[in-house]
């Protein structure tokens, strides 16, 4: 129950720093998915499969919240995006700084392409390639991230 507490408090206050400080930081045209970032680093150093669920759904819900789309868009975008990532660190051995980021990219173009497809469907808009601003911006940003969380956990567990 607290894990789920302090689940629910990083995605609400995440959202609301996406929402409200990074929308000021425009690289190209494209803003941080920070949401993004946690649910990863979320699946990558959890082992319970339902807690990074949990967090996809959380991610999902507040990003929709703070979206035009229909409610639930982003929230099965999330879902899906979370088993993907489980399915695909199976094939990774130790999580370092080079695995994260090879993980992030394939999280951000499947991302970018589940919005897309179903933009497609729903919206009927057509079809477009993430920008390399948006993918070099997500890899820096979430590689520093990385870092400071591996950081973070290391020191806990020192203590």
């Amino acid at each position: 129950m607290i894990k789920f507490l302090i689940l629910l408090l990083a995605f609400y206050f995440l959202a609301i720093f996406q929402v409200s400080f990074f929308s000021h930081f425009e690289i190209g045209g494209t803003l941080a998915n920070l949401l993004l970032i946690l649910l990863l680093i979320l699946v990558l150093f959890e082992k319970k499969r339902d807690l990074a669920l949990t967090g996809a759904f959380l991610a999902g819900l507040f990003f929709d919240f703070f979206s035009e789309t229909f409610f639930g868009f982003y929230l099965l975008i999330f879902l899906i995006l979370a088993l993907f990532l489980r399915k695909i660190h199976q094939f990774f051995y130790q999580i370092d700084f080079l695995n994260f980021e090879i993980l992030l990219f394939l999280a951000i173009i499947f991302f970018h392409f589940l919005s897309v497809l179903m933009g497609v469907i729903v919206y009927q808009i057509e079809f477009f390639w993430p920008s390399p601003w948006l993918i070099s911006y997500n890899l820096t940003l979430g590689g520093i991230i990385f870092l400071g969380s591996k950081y973070v956990l290391s020191t806990l567990k020192r203590i």
